[in-house]
């Protein structure tokens, strides 16, 4: 949600800029979603969402609108096997 050219400027955006809704990324990102996603990434702790299960809720109560493609990433493809390989140790 933060753009910049290095990890310092990432950091600097957290900082002192507000995240970049989703759908200015993926123009098919539904409204419902952008709004969850920012209220997720609020500044004020007081405006994100409480508990999981609130943010949870928010979004199974979209889930019906949603028409994304859901895949997993690289990234997701590689921390879940080291994750498991850590608990069987």
């Amino acid at each position: 949600p933060f753009a910049a050219d290095s990890m310092l400027g990432i950091l600097a955006a957290i900082i002192g800029q507000d995240p970049i809704p989703p759908s200015e990324l993926w123009p098919d990102v539904p409204p419902a979603l952008d709004d969850i996603v920012l209220m997720a990434l609020s500044r004020s702790v007081d405006d994100r969402y409480q508990s999981a299960d609130e943010m949870r809720e928010a979004l199974e109560a979209i889930d019906g609108s949603l028409s994304v493609e859901l895949r997993r990433s690289a990234w997701f493809s590689n921390v879940v096997p080291i994750q498991q390989t850590l608990k069987a140790s």
